[in-house]
Order: structure tokens, then sequence, then C-alpha cells
């Protein structure tokens, strides 16, 4: 599901697997209690926070939200666990690698709106009990379980 056009083409011309819809997952309707896995792929900085409500209401009981997430670097804890991921950019550019551009424009939001600290409040808050723990290259990983 995304909004972008774009996006939807290059997935379904990619072949395989689910089904593809462009609408914005805040105008889905997605049926409560329904999904046993939602997963939110670099995808929820694109959009307000507590669209995790509308995520957490269509888990089935026991279902999990697991969310990869971005957060901007402003801390001095940020940018420590920021160091080694720029220790790695910097080593695949002395090796000459490179990254093929996507072939679907992503619309690029940087920073994302929420610090990680506000992040941990914000799941805190709108999906008690869920985890959040950093990863590299300016990511976290929420995960929830209904």
């Amino acid at each position: 599901m995304d909004a972008d056009a774009g996006v939807i083409a290059a997935a379904r011309e990619a072949g395989g697997g689910p089904r593809y819809r462009q609408v914005d997952v805040r105008d889905a309707h997605l049926p409560d209690g329904h999904y046993d896995f939602i997963s939110c792929i670099a995808s929820l900085h694109h959009m307000p926070f507590e669209t995790v409500l509308t995520l957490r209401r269509a888990l089935a009981p026991g279902g999990v939200l697991a969310v990869l997430g971005l957060y901007p670097v402003r801390t001095v804890t940020d940018f420590v666990w920021a160091l080694p991921a720029l220790s790695l950019l910097r080593a695949d550019r002395l090796l000459g690698r490179r990254r093929a551009a996507p072939a679907v424009q992503i619309p690029l939001v940087w920073p994302p709106p929420l610090s990680y600290a506000r992040t941990r409040a914000e799941s805190a808050r709108l999906l008690p009990g869920s985890t959040l723990r950093r990863l590299l290259l300016w990511r976290y990983l929420l995960v929830y379980r209904a």
C-alpha cells in the first residue's frame, strides 16, 4: 500500500508476492482486528506518527506491527550511533562502490520529524508495551504486539 502511483507501478512490475494498492494508509479503511502482521518500512516518517493507531486497530489479537523507521541525528547519543554508519558509507566510497539509483523517485523527508526520544515517547503513549531499539544508519525498529 502506497499513496504514490509510481511506487505501486514499480512494485507491480517487479511481480510476485503480494497485492499492491495505491492508497494513503490513513484513507484505506482497514478492517479492525484483521491482520496478523503489518509492516512499515521507512515510511512512517512520511505521515503523522498517529497513523500507528490506524494500524494498531487493524491488528488481529496477537498480531504484530513492525516499523523500520528513521530518526534525525540531534543528540550526542544519536551522533555516536551514526559513527559506524558513517564509517560504512565512507568505506563504500573508498572502495568505489556506487549504489544504483532507485527506478522510482521516492519523496525524501529529511530529517524525519520525530527524534528518537520523541519516537520512544509517542510509541509508549500510542502503542503501550511496544519495544523500540536503535539500528545503524539512523534507523529504529519498533515492534508492537496486539
